[in-house]
């Protein structure tokens, strides 16, 4: 081949790959904020939740929060969005239903969060389905620089 033919044939790739390289720096101007936890267990019986706050004063704009939970393997478990009005909090769950314990971690994305530091806070927690105790609780993840 030479190198015109070359050229010509790699057009489609460079295309794409210019396509994605403006989409993140666009996503990245946007104000995408992502949270994430490491691996914790979950089982029968136990309910793994996703708590996310927008504690902006009332001239805040609502913070739209995707909430995931990740098997081991990366395969999604399960997935909600909400979008948070200032002072307000939502949460997501999620319960073991085919195995007696399986390994999940949190993955928390926001848009536009104004100031993502302070009026955006998350939070992790396991809890017994039947008596609504503890297990787990992983404070605010904007403070745990190892998420």
């Amino acid at each position: 081949m030479n190198a015109q033919t070359t050229l010509s044939n790699l057009r489609p790739s460079l295309a794409l790959i210019a396509i994605f390289s403006l989409c993140a720096a666009a996503s990245a101007q946007a104000g995408f904020n992502s949270f994430k936890t490491g691996m914790f267990g979950v089982a029968i019986g136990q309910v793994a939740r996703i708590n996310a706050a927008n504690l902006g004063g009332p001239d805040t704009r609502p913070i739209r929060v995707e909430m995931m939970f990740l098997d081991g393997t990366g395969a999604v478990v399960g997935r909600d969005t909400q979008m948070i009005a200032p002072g307000q909090a939502v949460f997501f769950d999620a319960g073991v239903r085919e195995a007696n314990r399986i390994e999940l971690r949190a993955v928390i994305g926001a848009s536009n969060p104004p100031e993502p530091d302070k009026n955006l806070k998350v939070t992790i927690e396991v809890f017994d389905a039947d008596t609504g105790r503890n297990t787990v609780f992983i404070g605010d993840l904007n403070e745990h620089s190892e998420f």
